[in-house]
């Protein structure tokens, strides 16, 4: 799946995993980030959110994409 960030700056492609991180010393609204990693060490931040809750709900939206067998997906 090739995934565009939120900022629409980035375009990754062959991710291998995608997950939700505490991002330590962020801004307030960025307290939360959705990391896509491509392998070897590649890491990539999609977008960040204030509140876990709605990074993991991104992260869902990705997953149910996936499972419909979407070939591309934007972080809103």
């Amino acid at each position: 799946m090739t995934i565009m960030s939120k900022d629409r700056k980035t375009i990754i492609m062959k991710i291998k995993s995608i997950q939700v991180v505490k991002n330590f010393g962020g801004p307030k609204d960025g307290k939360y980030i959705l990391m896509a990693n491509g392998g070897f060490g590649e890491g990539v931040i999609l977008a960040q959110y204030a509140e876990e809750k709605n990074a993991v709900d991104e992260l869902e939206k990705i997953y149910a994409a996936i499972a419909d067998g979407a070939s591309t997906y934007r972080v809103d």
